[in-house]
């Protein structure tokens, strides 16, 4: 049994995204096998972060932490004295945004393992990847002045609008946006022993920046998301659609393409925005009730048209039998098997994310066959009990010196 310490630095419980549902499902698994311990800032302004209301199912560690104390040298200092008091055998570094090079640099005495969830520490701004209506192909990495441009020039509109969140804060107490940010991402991704990634896409990202990249799918829950033997109606679009690079934009013009057709269709999305009298917004929707959303639909659009890290809303759907639309971006074109599981689409291609729409909404055959296809790659693909047992047991014995094997290379 090893001891393992997790460093998260956004995890709350019940889930407010994804990447919380994700290291939940991993470390609940876990924790049979190994010692866990999840460390955690906690602090409430604005963005809850170390806000825990039921029991995760593996020990978490609350460092307190004020505003003021948000910052690479108290959080720096504070997690790793609390991490070498729990003397562990692997570390993991979880989720968390610019601050989270500092704090890897700082437990870079212990065995490091660092866990991609989206763009961080690559991309200051992350969903700004996605530049103004094109994909950023750049990471600080390689372009960094044109990261800290982009950054300064965000920042200082944001102030100026009197707009301050925990994005900004973060921003700024980490100076991502001055010479130097650079090299300490390079410090922290050489200091890690292993990176987990969750499709190929980051393989050229960090190529000749990082060594030992594996990559291990995603997972769903597919005792929890399980398809309906009623058949839902309509369009749904989950996830955060009020950034530009969801593709939202994309949909709505496919759907205005399939009315001058004749084809007539609803349209669901997740958030509180105010998109149009033609869609209904259902509000945030938790984890617990995602399932019914998804199987009330009779299909799901991931209309994205930046680089997906992977896609967990497809994988969701199709656990629920749901056939899936997707553009061909990052992850979703490794999730998504096209016209055997769902169908790709060029990514910012309305008239072709038109065309899609138009046959499986009138073929409802069609629509069975995929939404069957779907549901099976999810349970062969994404089932996290399979992925826990073949990917991250046999990785975890065979870095912490135990032997094992892995499915995949190392």
């Amino acid at each position: 049994m090893a001891r393992i310490a997790v460093v998260d630095m956004i995890f709350c419980w019940p889930p407010d995204g994804g990447a919380r549902v994700a290291l939940h499902a991993i470390l609940q698994r876990l924790a049979k096998h190994h010692e866990i311990c999840l460390f955690v800032p906690h602090m409430t302004w604005k963005f809850p972060r170390g806000v825990i209301k039921d029991d995760p199912g593996f020990s978490v560690e609350l460092i307190p932490c004020t505003l003021a104390q948000y910052n690479p040298v108290y959080l720096g200092s504070a997690i790793a004295r609390r991490v070498d008091q729990f003397r562990p055998d692997l570390v993991w570094m979880a989720d968390g945004w610019t601050i989270k090079p500092y704090i890897i640099n700082r437990l870079a005495h212990h065995r490091l393992w660092n866990i991609f969830y989206a763009y961080e520490m690559l991309c200051p701004l992350d969903h700004g990847r996605f530049r103004r209506g094109v994909q950023c192909k750049e990471t600080v990495l390689t372009a960094p002045w044109l990261c800290y441009a982009e950054l300064i020039g965000y920042l200082g509109l944001c102030l100026l609008r009197r707009r301050f969140d925990n994005v900004i804060h973060e921003s700024m107490v980490s100076l991502a946006f001055i010479p130097g940010y650079s090299s300490r991402v390079k410090a922290a991704l050489a200091a890690c022993h292993r990176h987990i990634v969750h499709s190929p896409h980051y393989l050229d990202l960090l190529k000749g920046f990082a060594s030992r990249v594996t990559i291990i799918p995603e997972g769903v829950n597919t005792d929890h998301f399980v398809p309906s033997p009623l058949e839902g109606q309509g369009v749904l679009m989950v996830g955060r659609v009020e950034y530009p690079a969801k593709g939202l934009s994309v949909l709505l013009r496919a759907l205005d393409i399939l009315k001058e057709k004749g084809v007539a269709t609803t349209l669901r999305v997740t958030g509180s925005g105010d998109f149009g009298p033609e869609i209904t917004s259902v509000g945030w929707i938790s984890h617990l009730q995602l399932p019914d959303l998804y199987r009330d639909a009779a299909v799901v659009v991931v209309p994205s048209v930046w680089e997906e890290p992977f896609g967990l809303v497809a994988a969701e759907a199709m656990a629920c039998g749901i056939p899936v639309i997707a553009s061909n971006r990052g992850g979703l074109a490794h999730i998504v098997k096209d016209g055997e599981t769902g169908l790709l689409f060029k990514a910012g291609d309305a008239h072709a994310l038109a065309e899609k729409l138009q046959l499986v909404l009138q073929d409802e055959h069609l629509r069975q066959r995929l939404g069957c296809a779907a549901r099976a790659r999810a349970e062969a693909l994404c089932r996290w009990d399979a992925i826990v047992h073949d990917y991250y047991l046999p990785l975890i014995n065979q870095d912490v010196g135990t032997g094992g094997r892995s499915k995949i290379p190392s």
